[in-house]
């Protein structure tokens, strides 16, 4: 214990007076005004939808009426329907008549739409007409809600998850990287050889380093953005967790190079694979197999979770955490213990 606490407090005087601190306090402060203040809370995402119903009864124009559509959505004529579309390339224009006792309806539009968003387009709006023609119902179906209803989560805010998994999380792998190098250079790896040190506190005394600056940078992030209701032992178990996982996976790819400028495509390339599941984050249905494999994937979702709670288990998520952290260390010990460890390397 007095190894490591030799070494934990040697690495935060070393870290503290690192220029790069400046660098993660700036971009601190450019996250935070970025997220109050430039990400807007809401997305106007809604298509745009025109109407012309010529058919002689104008069930969907009273339909549309009755849903509050506003007359200016509602033209008179078809070619006042294509004016509109041409006008606003983003909007749908909807052509409604109908031939004895079967509606027809035309859709207006630029560029492709797919079958999906075809299939929704009708649905939306067979359902209105159901009552006044004679048309299929199909297969009958029940919704089964698996959790609770929760509050839509503000745009800007759901952008801290990702902020949290790939700039405060990651920080240790960055970090871990830069202050071998340095010891590399000032031959302190060459001086503690020597010493009854030993592996193990060299690592430790590392990742409670960035961990504990890690949660320090989380929590300064997600209080003013997200506000200070929050679950801080679930919070704050993942930060260190995954901290102490990205610290030892720095450790492991530095130890195999000798200065920043050898590690530095290797380790921006990690980074980047890293970063593939804001993908799925943005695009949920987009989740192949590989991807779930990247540590960052269940700890960006798991970190969502936490700080906007839907009702999901999380023991799940700290199972892996902490299996990926054991997993990180014994790797890490492994290669410091051969490659840092032992003179001449």
């Amino acid at each position: 214990m007095r190894r490591f606490l030799s070494l934990f407090m040697q690495d935060l005087v070393v870290v503290s007076r690192n220029a790069l601190m400046w660098v993660v306090v700036g971009a601190l402060v450019v996250i935070i005004m970025v997220v109050l203040f430039l990400i807007p809370a809401d997305y106007d995402l809604e298509d745009t939808y025109y109407f012309y119903d010529a058919s002689k009864t104008g069930y969907l124009e009273e339909e549309a009426r009755r849903d509050g559509l506003e007359d200016e959505f509602i033209l008179g004529s078809l070619e006042e329907l294509e004016e509109a579309v041409q006008a606003d390339p983003g909007s749908i224009g909807i052509y409604f008549s109908d031939s004895g006792e079967r509606p027809q309806i035309t859709i207006l539009h630029y560029g492709t739409i797919s079958e999906q968003n075809l299939n929704l387009i009708a649905a939306a709006l067979e359902e209105p007409l159901r009552p006044y023609y004679d048309l299929e119902t199909g297969d009958g179906y029940r919704v089964e809600y698996l959790r609770p209803f929760s509050a839509p989560v503000p745009q800007n805010q759901n952008a801290v998850p990702p902020l949290l998994a790939f700039e405060v999380i990651v920080l240790g792998f960055l970090m871990a990287a830069v202050l071998l190098f340095q010891e590399k250079a000032d031959g302190v790896n060459r001086a503690y050889r020597v010493t009854p040190g030993g592996t193990s506190p060299y690592i430790l005394a590392k990742g409670a380093v960035f961990s504990l600056i890690g949660l320090f940078y989380g929590l300064l992030m997600i209080m003013p953005t997200v506000g200070v209701s929050l679950n801080y032992p679930a919070l704050i178990l993942a930060l260190i967790l995954g901290c102490f996982l990205y610290t030892c996976l720095g450790l492991v790819v530095a130890a195999f190079f000798n200065n920043i400028s050898e590690w530095l495509f290797v380790g921006i390339a990690l980074l980047m694979v890293n970063m593939t599941p804001i993908i799925s984050y943005g695009w949920p249905s987009f989740s192949p197999a590989w991807i779930t494999y990247i540590p960052s994937y269940p700890i960006i979702f798991g970190l969502r979770e936490i700080l906007f709670p839907t009702g999901r288990d999380l023991t799940s998520l700290y199972i892996y955490l902490a299996a990926a952290a054991i997993l990180s260390y014994l790797l890490c010990h492994l290669v410091v213990h051969f490659k840092l460890m032992r003179e001449g390397r």
